[in-house]
């Protein structure tokens, strides 16, 4: 099992690597401010800048895996020769500085290598391993096509367009750099695909940790493969879009990092599901917002600010409903346990408000919902330190060994705890998700439970009141049957009848 991070130690040599990543990156920031769009200056010295604070992190815990070392190394790679180098050679061909387009030309073909990285990360996550000694052929494969791609463009003629004069100073007519180019890049997407391939056969066959860490890295890899393609077909059509390949790659490291240190911090299957169904949510909405102001504009004109007022008024009723439609499905889809444990919730409160059912069965309702049938739900009474039953009967405060308590919150009050047998991970991560949609029942039943123990008490204190009466009665007429009769007088009436009582001589009148 690996450990997670308890104290941040960096090793010196990963220290080193991030910050001459951040040095050449604040050089980068520098160099090209005002000469290419701001988000491309910034997004892309941040995703550097990640990418080596993720490596030290991962390089500084666990040196032995070779994924914090590859963030560290391609990270000041990207920052030298892509940022760096295009920001000199941005601000050379302004200022008229030498060495202006060797600084182009390193940037520009600087994107070939940095393809092994990605590769090699994919391939080796997350314990720094390949799956199979196989997988080789993919590093092999990437490499060949480095070796024929980066030739290929930077000494292309057909380059020349993204200079600022115009022409690729570096040009080598005798070369074939078409051939050389387009072989590469064939070898080279080959490679990334292969290496996404072993990614999913890694997850594939996964389990418990693994899986676990897994789940981070194929999720940052699933919004990439959203965002670079969205990038590259729009990339001439709408250029904000350049920020997306940016925000891809700086996704990777961070769930890298999260995913070998930290995998437990976060429930990714909640981060999945809200995703899918708020980018669900968000076209759907949209397509509701442009057919509802295409009719409202036929009816009362395109020009009318009812178009508008009307559009929006639709998608704030729809997004409520809208919603929670869109998160069963996505639920029922990829996370069948957690929808059939929220629906066994949902239809046992739907039972209780139509009063089908009980408060207190909600401790039956949630081993069904969580799948163990030896839970136990108790409850903490307001202003006692001890814990009841649905019965309202006091419990052990101590737990048996191998058990466990998960506690139960409402608006800050503590309801209870649920008491189990010591709960999977997928069982906590239900008892979470269930909780919301449990609670106003485990509040009614505690109210009842408590409303019952009080009563109970109000009893026993009539109980004990009459007892009390009782029992003072039994001893006046025990003392009446035995001849000692209080002195109920004072005075010299006392005195007399003090005397009487001693020598057992009474007045006829009194008796």
């Amino acid at each position: 099992m690996i450990a997670p991070v308890t104290r941040l130690h960096l090793r010196r040599p990963a220290v080193a690597l991030f910050a001459a990543t951040v040095a050449f990156e604040v050089a980068a920031i520098a160099l090209s401010w005002g000469l290419e769009p701001h988000y491309d200056t910034l997004l892309y010295a941040l995703y550097a800048v990640v990418q080596a604070g993720a490596g030290a992190l991962i390089a500084s815990r666990q040196p032995r895996n070779p994924i914090g070392w590859l963030f560290l190394w391609f990270a000041l790679f990207n920052a030298v020769a892509a940022d760096a180098a295009q920001g000199w050679g941005l601000r050379a061909a302004e200022q008229g500085w030498p060495g202006g387009p060797v600084g182009e030309w390193i940037s520009l073909w600087s994107w070939i290598p940095a393809s092994v990285g990605i590769v090699l990360v994919f391939l080796l996550f997350p314990d720094g391993r390949l799956p199979d000694r196989r997988w080789r052929l993919i590093v092999w494969l990437n490499l060949v096509g480095v070796a024929f791609a980066l030739p290929g463009w930077a000494f292309s003629p057909g380059s020349g367009s993204e200079y600022k004069a115009g022409r690729n100073p570096f040009t080598v007519s005798a070369v074939p750099t078409t051939p050389l180019f387009v072989t590469g890049a064939v070898l080279i997407c080959a490679a990334l695909i292969g290496s996404v391939v072993s990614l999913g056969v890694r997850f594939h066959r996964s389990r418990g940790i693994e899986r676990a860490q897994l789940k981070w890295f194929v999720f940052a890899a699933a919004v990439t493969a959203v965002f670079l393609p969205t990038a590259l077909a729009l990339w001439s059509v709408v250029p904000a879009v350049g920020v997306l390949p940016a925000l891809a790659l700086t996704a990777q490291p961070i769930a890298a990092s999260v995913g070998i240190l930290r995998y437990r911090l976060y429930d990714i299957d909640v981060v999945v599901s809200k995703t899918i169904t708020y980018a669900t949510l968000t076209v759907l909405l949209a397509v509701a917002y442009a057919l509802s102001a295409l009719l409202i504009g036929v009816a009362v004109g395109s020009g009318s600010a009812w178009v508008t007022a009307g559009a929006t008024l639709v998608v704030a009723v729809a997004f409520r409903p809208l919603r929670d439609h869109v998160q069963a499905v996505v639920d029922r889809r990829f996370s069948r346990a957690r929808y059939e444990a929220r629906r066994v919730m949902v239809d046992f409160v739907e039972d209780l408000r139509r009063g089908r059912v009980q408060p207190e069965d909600v401790e039956g309702a949630l081993r069904h919902a969580l799948g163990d049938g030896q839970l136990e739900l108790r409850f903490r009474l307001d202003g006692d330190a001890v814990d009841v039953d649905g019965h309202g009967r006091l419990v052990p405060a101590a737990d048996p060994d191998g058990w466990c308590r998960s506690p139960i919150e409402r608006s800050g009050i503590v309801l209870g705890h649920v008491r189990w047998r010591a709960p999977s991970e997928e069982q906590e991560a239900l008892f979470l998700d269930v909780l919301d949609s449990a609670s106003l029942a485990i509040e009614i039943a505690r109210l009842r439970v408590e409303l019952r123990h009080q009563l109970e008490e109000v009893q026993r204190s009539r109980a004990r009141l009459v007892a009390v009466a009782d029992e003072e009665r039994r001893r006046i007429e025990r003392d009446l049957h035995d001849g000692d009769m209080p002195s109920i007088c004072w005075g010299p009436t006392a005195t007399w009848t003090s005397n009487a009582r001693s020598t057992g001589r009474w007045p006829r009148w009194w008796v």
